[in-house]
Formats: structure tokens, C-alpha cells, sequence
């Protein structure tokens, strides 16, 4: 009895830590924090370049959504918004980056949006888009 009370007690203590984490990156959303910047492809090759700069920036875990990715570090919460449209000249997507710090009074993020678009347009110029 006693292991099973300390399980669902961990348990609640992850949950909640999970869900702090997910209404701190919806505040900022609704908020309309982090940066915006439209590139010349479409919407899935925007996110696997998402996904490898996250990787290589030491995002484990992230969750992919249709329209978003959720990932976080040791310090960094991080959330990325695709809205993609095609236009005469093809597919444009505007990638939103939003980055938070687990908790204010720890150091700077790991990743920031300015960073992560920094690092978006770098993968862009290899690959020759």
C-alpha cells in the first residue's frame, strides 16, 4: 500500500510539473511573445529542420503536434508555431519561436528565438533553399 501511495505521489508531482511547464508556453503565446519570421518552404520540411536544430541544441524529449512543437531542457522551455499558406510562388511558413526559462531566477536559456532562427536560416543556406 505504501509503494503505491508513493507512486501516485510522484506522479502528481510529475504532472504538475508538466502542466506549469505547458501553461507557461501558452501564456507566452497569448501573450504573443518570442519572434516571427516567414521562410520559402513548406510546412513539414520547416519541422524536421525544427527538430534537428532542438536536437542538436540538447532538446530531448519534443512533442509534435500538427501545428506545433513543445520540447524542453534543463533550463529552456521551448515552443514552436508553423502556419503555413501557398502562394503563387509556392509554399511559405511563418515560424513562431518561443523560448522560457523553467524558472525566472535561473540563467539564460540554452536556445533563443533569435538564436534558433539564427540557426533555421544557417540549415536553410546548406541545404540551398
Amino acid at each position: 500500500m505504501k509503494i503505491v501511495s508513493v507512486v501516485l505521489i510522484v506522479l502528481l508531482f510529475l504532472t504538475t510539473g508538466c502542466m506549469r511547464n505547458i501553461r507557461a508556453l501558452d501564456e507566452a503565446e497569448r501573450s504573443q511573445e518570442g519572434i516571427r519570421q516567414t521562410y520559402n518552404i513548406d510546412i513539414d520540411t520547416a519541422k524536421a529542420i525544427s527538430k534537428s536544430i532542438l536536437r542538436n541544441e540538447g532538446f530531448e524529449v519534443i512533442e509534435d503536434n500538427v501545428s506545433y512543437l513543445n520540447t524542453t531542457s534543463l533550463n529552456t522551455l521551448f515552443r514552436v508555431i508553423f502556419t503555413s499558406s501557398f502562394t503563387s510562388s509556392g509554399s511559405r511558413t511563418e515560424i513562431w519561436a518561443i523560448s522560457k526559462r523553467r524558472q525566472p531566477t535561473q540563467i539564460p536559456t540554452t536556445l533563443s528565438e533569435s538564436g534558433f532562427h539564427a540557426r533555421f536560416a544557417e540549415a536553410l543556406k546548406k541545404a540551398g533553399k
